[in-house]
Formats: C-alpha cells, sequence, structure tokens
C-alpha cells in the first residue's frame, strides 16, 4: 500500500513510513535508501514547523544521525521558547482564546 503511494507522489512523510515498515522487515537498504530521500525532501530543519519537526526527529533517530537529532531537538526548544505566552501544546492557536477558562 505504501509502494502504491510513493508512486502517486515521493512524499517525506510516506518515505518515513516506508523505512519504518522496511525496518520491522529486516530490509535494511530499502529502509536506509527511504531515509536518505526523506531528509532530502524536509529541507532546511530551521524552515519546519514543530509538527514536520517531530516527523523529522523521528527520521534523525533511525537513521542513528547524531548531528541531525541533535539540531532537530535544538530546533524544537527554539519553537517552544517563540510560542505565545499561555498557548498550551497541542491547541490550536486560533482557538485557545475561545476556549472556556476553568
Amino acid at each position: 500500500m505504501i509502494q502504491n503511494a510513493l508512486k502517486l507522489q515521493r512524499c517525506r512523510l510516506y518515505l518515513v513510513l516506508a523505512a519504518q515498515i522496511y525496518q520491522e522487515l529486516n530490509c535494511s537498504q530499502p529502509a536506509q535508501s527511504a531515509l536518505e530521500e526523506s531528509f532530502k525532501l524536509f529541507g532546511p530543519v530551521s524552515s519546519l514547523s514543530e509538527w514536520e519537526l517531530g516527523w523529522f526527529r523521528t527520521v534523525a533517530q533511525m537513521a542513528q544521525g547524531r548531528a541531525r537529532l541533535d539540531q532537530t531537538v535544538a530546533e524544537i526548544t527554539r519553537h517552544k521558547r517563540q510560542r505565545p505566552a499561555g498557548e498550551a501544546e497541542g491547541v490550536f492557536p486560533e482557538i485557545a482564546p475561545a476556549l472556556p477558562k476553568s
């Protein structure tokens, strides 16, 4: 199924999922190829959203790339520091003000 999705679109997230499946099947070469291609498609870490950084962190952990993992963790920390005061993690910013206060 993932191969069908990759035939339609070479999406970085599909490649991460494919790499996870290949690793579980002990197919190291296809897993490594999928990881390398996904790294290229993610682009610079500084341009990624928090959601994308989570996926990128998964790829870095799978590839055992310490430098990329450290860079990703630093970028996630930077994103969290820049979050507006009072904005809860996991709450969409556009609805946070309308939520009832308890």
